[in-house]
Order: structure tokens, then sequence, then C-alpha cells
């Protein structure tokens, strides 16, 4: 009986380095397979990677500039609403009842990250030049107005 166990562990066991070794030949066909397609598809690919990184980059542009102009607008609209309360303090309505600073600094500055579009566009003109053969390159929008905004 000792042997008869023996050996069916052993068949088993055999039998598991068999799956695993089959596996394994279908996970390199697969792979290779995989890696055929990637070789065939390699331009439409980088192409792709292209477009959307040059896409990304103008969104971004366009975004930061819009998120420059909201805080301008927005910092005008709060010094505007603070009009006639200022005017309250200035002409001493409240009788030297309350007396308060018609001053409302708004504290610290939103500073808009600054990036290194340039590399990127550098980079995507490159890959175009040397896999592509296009000749346009992508421009990067130039910054309108200041890249820190700080406030009084």
């Amino acid at each position: 009986m000792g042997t008869a166990s023996t050996e069916a562990a052993t068949r088993k066991v055999l039998y598991q380095i068999q799956v695993v070794v089959n596996a394994r030949n279908e996970t390199n066909k697969a792979a290779k397979a995989v890696r055929q397609s990637l070789d065939e598809n390699r331009l439409e690919i980088i192409e792709l990677a292209l477009d959307k990184a040059e896409a990304g980059i103008l969104a971004w542009q366009q975004s930061v500039v819009q998120l420059q102009h909201t805080y301008s607008v927005e910092e005008s609209n709060r010094q505007d609403s603070l009009d006639a309360l200022k005017m309250v303090s200035h002409l001493k309505l409240t009788q030297d009842k309350v007396q308060f600073d018609n001053n409302f600094p708004v504290a610290g500055f939103l500073q808009v990250p600054r990036t290194r579009e340039e590399t990127v566009l550098g980079t995507t003109a490159l890959l175009r030049k040397m896999f592509l053969d296009d000749t346009p390159e992508p421009e990067a929008e130039k910054p309108k107005g200041p890249s820190m905004i700080r406030t009084r």
C-alpha cells in the first residue's frame, strides 16, 4: 500500500508539473501574439498616444487661463460687494458705536501650477518626426498674464 500511495502521489505531482508547463506554454504563445500585435500596430499606437498627449496639453493650458480669468473676476466681484460696507465705515455711519477697519484684504495668493509643456511638446514633435514623418509641430499657447496671481 505504501508504494501504491507513493506512485499515486508521484503521478499527481507529475500531472501538476505538466499542467504548469502547459500553462507556461500557453502564456508564452499569448505573450508572443500580444507582442506581434503591438509591433504591427506600433505606429497607430504611437500616433494615438501623441494625439492624446497634445490634446491634453492644450486642454490644460486653456483650463489654466480660464482659472486665472475666473479668479480675477471673482476677486473683483468680492471687492465690489464690500463697497457699501466700506462706505459705512468711511462715513462713520455707525456714529462711533462700532468702529471697524474698512480694509478687508484677501489673505494668501492663488498660485497656478507652472509646467514645462515645451518639454512634452518637444518629445511629441520628435516622436512624430522619427516615427510618423509628420512635419507640423503643435505649438504651446503662450502664457497670458502672470503665472502667479497675488492678492492684496
